[in-house]
């Protein structure tokens, strides 16, 4: 929505929801929360990239068909209704990842 000077006017969130999840080489769902807005970042303490895809894509997630987050690496935000629409995998185990729900 624009206002009258064009200008695009952000309504402020209630509240939001954030957690840690940790990622091995087996896939994760991330939980049942509903969204607006959510943001993934891989920690950088992590040792191998995390691989991320919408649950509903009809290939079996990995390294070979996921988008790729390197340690340190995020999202950035992405319009999404639920986070649970989100599976993550890894090619090493005890990986982690942050993740933020508006």
């Amino acid at each position: 929505m624009t206002n009258a000077t064009g200008s695009v006017e952000i309504a402020p969130f209630d509240a939001f929801q954030n957690g840690v999840l940790a990622v091995g080489t087996s896939i994760v769902k991330l939980p049942n929360i509903q969204a607006t807005m959510i943001r993934i970042k891989a920690l950088s303490t992590n040792a191998d990239s995390i691989y991320i895809a919408d649950k509903g894509n009809s290939a079996v997630l990995s390294a070979a068909n996921g988008y790729e987050l390197e340690p340190g690496d995020d999202t950035g935000w992405m319009p999404l209704a639920n986070l649970d629409r989100v599976e993550l995998i890894s090619g090493t185990a005890a990986q982690s990842i942050r993740y933020i729900c508006l």
